[in-house]
């Protein structure tokens, strides 16, 4: 990584970065062109669309929103067998809804091959703007602004969708997975790990700390987890204990035997509701049924059958129970005898990546249950994104199973 650190005075617009969020994010499932747009590059109201060019040798590969206005951070990397000259490309960034670039950043200087080039805000602090190679003050963007890469007047990578405010990357750092570094006619979430605000461990690292594959498998338990208590006090001390089933439920709740060290306080049977998912309902209590109900059910409790060994975690922090009373935290199963902790399957997010429900709630407490480096909610985000795709099961497939007409 070159270690440049101009200052880009191409601001375009003195507009401050003000009003309401869209809270809608951008899709997953729409497609991905390869191939060059014919879609003209102004119309007659001047609003700028600039046709994609395929098989960029630049591309975006990192971007940290920061948790303030301050510390935004765009990585790109040069994907390419040889040096790239940067002189030719720039980025451009949509302010709002608006139709037309408000901001452009022009590059400068040479990128070796398999490198990346940093540019950081002109209000980042000292040790982001020591890492960078260009310090800019038109990187106005907190991850909710479209931000598109362009080689001359054709866009080579996307950030988010052009003409609309969406919630791409707020509070959040994004890393691209190796499997999707190339450039993106239409911003496709699928193609990025998602990673606390403000975790920069990875700025200036041309390759992905973890591969989609490990991803799509979700996290795994640790000796560590399991020598932790279930109970911290008043809130989850982030351990596990082995249970058994009860009665089964829907997609999303299952009640189990617990152990001594929870039925004092809890009974001896206790619902658990399954941490950030919420399948479609089954049929109880004046409730109708919705498509995928009963196939979620038949999924969690397919995996719970399968199971010799299951355990329930406790949220580190977090609540031990939820609105209704119920325990709430994670589920494991394993399949063998004797597992070890890395043999246990998490079936929320086995229930999120297979299409059976979005994720669901809030990822403040998750985020502090971690593995490798990822929080689990960041593995639940990535199933979803994965199975929004693909279109699976909630996400627009036709339960073959439900009548329509009732």
């Amino acid at each position: 990584m070159k270690n440049v650190k101009l200052v880009a005075l191409s601001l375009l617009s003195a507009t401050l970065l003000a009003g309401c969020y869209d809270t809608a994010t951008s899709s997953s499932s729409q497609s991905t062109s390869f191939s060059s747009s014919t879609t003209s590059s102004a119309s007659s109201s001047g609003e700028v669309f600039y046709p994609f060019l395929a098989d960029s040798p630049l591309v975006f590969n990192e971007f940290d929103s920061g948790s303030s206005a301050n510390d935004r951070v765009v990585e790109l990397a040069n994907i390419s067998s040889s040096a790239l000259d940067l002189s030719a490309y720039s980025l451009a960034i949509y302010r709002s809804n608006d139709k037309f670039p408000s901001y452009t950043i022009a590059l400068e200087g040479t990128l070796a091959s398999h490198d990346v080039y940093v540019i950081a805000s002109e209000s980042s602090k000292a040790s982001i703007k020591a890492a960078a190679d260009l310090v800019s003050a038109s990187l106005v963007n907190n991850g909710s602004y479209p931000m598109v890469l362009l080689q001359g007047d054709k866009r080579v990578d996307t950030l988010g969708t052009p003409g609309y405010q969406t919630n791409w990357g707020i509070k959040s750092s994004l890393v691209r997975k190796d499997e999707f570094r190339f450039g993106r006619d239409v911003y496709e979430a699928d193609d990025w790990i998602y990673y606390q605000v403000d975790d920069y461990a990875h700025l200036g690292t041309y390759a992905a700390p973890l591969s989609d594959e490990l991803m799509l498998e979700g996290p795994r338990l640790t000796a560590e987890d399991l020598s932790a208590p279930y109970v911290d006090g008043s809130v989850g001390g982030g351990g596990a204990v082995e249970v058994t089933v009860s009665s089964y439920g829907d997609g999303d709740t299952t009640r189990f035997r617990l152990p001594s060290s929870l039925s004092g306080t809890y009974g001896t049977t206790s619902s658990f509701r399954y941490q950030n998912v919420d399948t479609p309902e089954t049929d109880h209590q004046n409730i109708q049924a919705q498509p995928w109900g009963y196939a979620a059910a038949d999924f969690t409790n397919g995996l719970l059958r399968a199971s010799r060994h299951i355990l329930i975690q406790s949220i580190k922090g977090g609540s031990l129970t939820e609105t209704y009373g119920r325990l709430l935290g994670f589920v494991w199963a394993a399949t063998v005898d004797n597992p070890v902790p890395s043999d246990y399957v998490l079936i929320n997010h086995e229930i999120v990546v297979n299409g059976y429900s979005k994720v669901a709630f809030s990822g403040v407490a998750t985020s502090q249950m971690m593995y490798a480096g990822v929080s689990y909610y960041s593995y639940m985000v990535d199933g979803n994104n994965h199975a929004a795709k693909l279109g699976l099961k909630v996400h627009g497939e036709i339960d073959p199973n439900f009548d329509y007409k009732v």
